[in-house]
């Protein structure tokens, strides 16, 4: 994956952040475990964790404090609306600069 883009030479990070659908349907997850698993992050993409992830019904929200120069990337749960936490309690959310794009 990061060598198909090309992201392991790269000075700063490449963040990825994708959110699931807003139906059941497009959120199932059968319980099985991560390691091992094409839900494994291998190489390096999910700054929280390789098997940090959010697998029932939410939306991606992307919050800029111009003032504090800081980007937050949120997945927050379709039912509540607040920021999820993923099976292991690891809050969803990464806060990194917008001048070195490297976490806060």
């Amino acid at each position: 994956y990061s060598t198909t883009l090309r992201a392991d030479g790269l000075e700063r990070p490449l963040w990825q952040f994708m959110a699931s659908g807003m139906t059941p349907e497009t959120a199932h997850h059968s319980g099985t475990d991560c390691k091992g698993s094409y839900r494994e992050d291998l190489v390096g993409l999910r700054p929280l964790g390789e098997c940090s992830y959010y697998s029932r019904p939410g939306f991606g929200v992307i919050q800029i404090d111009w003032a504090e120069r800081t980007v937050a990337l949120q997945i927050h749960d379709a039912s509540g609306g607040g920021v999820a936490s993923d099976a292991n309690g690891v809050r969803q959310e990464v806060v990194f600069s917008l001048d070195t794009c490297l976490p806060v």
